[in-house]
């Protein structure tokens, strides 16, 4: 288990510090989430044998040589009982809530999701990591466990997963400016798809107008635009006066008016001719195109 006394900036602290503010009145949700808290950070938990509340206490450096505490009362009726089995405590979905959030505030991380989306809870044994495996199941949240450094960790990078822990587990402010920060990143993702979707079809139409610019006039050059068909011809002549317009607007340009799929049809029939013309090039007995 990491050092409780480490620096837990950002997203983990703003997470972790609105769970120690939440408060249920329900004893059997504050049994679930104290056990989860002392069997998973049981060395920040004290207990006051004269009043019967269990505190949980963290001291935390937060700036040059200044430390601050944070806490949260459990008051709790009788002793908190370690060794039976976890889950008679998971009678009901409010407890097994409570025995999540409690787990967070014991070994909980969140990466900050501007960077990426990660969350995590980190334990001693792979029983533990298990058992709360479990628990996230029962809400339809699927996580995964991984070992690092000797340490198991039940972790989540599915950005609507990590929505529903935080409303299971009632860190709902957080879950607020996670999905505005997710929200935001998914119509920037988007818009740069759509950007990126234009470029590449901006570059095509490009290509395939200097293509067709290339064509034409290797066939001017060769056997001139007056011995081609009239519509061929016509749609020549349009292509070199326009030569950054869509085959939409040429097709527009014609008389008649011709659809996409004409106009496209023709340049076919112009390309074609192109390629016979550059083959008769190649040929030493400058045999012409074939017919």
């Amino acid at each position: 288990m990491r050092d409780q006394n480490t620096v837990r900036a950002g997203w983990s602290r703003r997470v972790r510090d609105e769970l120690l503010e939440h408060f249920t009145k329900s004893e059997k949700c504050r049994r679930a989430e104290l056990t989860a808290v002392m069997l998973l950070a049981p060395q920040n938990v004290r207990y006051d044998g004269n009043t019967g509340i269990f505190l949980y206490e963290e001291t935390q450096n937060s700036g040059k040589n200044h430390f601050t505490d944070r806490h949260k009362t459990y008051n709790i009726k009788g002793d908190l009982e370690l060794t039976e089995d976890p889950k008679n405590l998971f009678k009901d979905r409010e407890s097994k809530r409570a025995f999540l959030r409690g787990a967070f505030i014991a070994t909980g991380s969140f990466t900050d999701p501007q960077k990426r989306y990660q969350f995590e809870l980190i334990t001693e044994h792979l029983w533990q990591a298990e058992e709360l495996q479990n628990l996230l199941a029962d809400f339809g949240i699927h996580a995964r466990i991984m070992e690092r450094r000797e340490r198991f960790v039940v972790y989540l990078k599915d950005g609507p997963a990590i929505v529903d822990t935080l409303n299971v587990i009632g860190a709902h402010k957080a879950l607020m400016e996670f999905e505005n920060i997710r929200i935001l990143k998914e119509m920037r993702s988007s818009v740069n798809r759509q950007v990126n979707c234009e470029t590449a079809n901006i570059n095509k139409a490009v290509a395939a107008s200097l293509k067709q610019l290339e064509d034409i006039e290797l066939i001017d050059q060769m056997i001139g635009l007056d011995s081609l068909e009239e519509n061929l011809r016509q749609i020549c002549l349009v292509r070199r006066n326009n030569p950054d317009a869509a085959l939409s607007e040429l097709g527009n340009l014609m008389t008649p008016a011709l659809g996409k799929s004409g106009v496209n049809h023709r340049f076919r029939k112009i390309s074609r001719m192109a390629e016979e013309l550059r083959q008769r090039q190649e040929k030493p007995d400058g045999m012409g195109p074939s017919e």
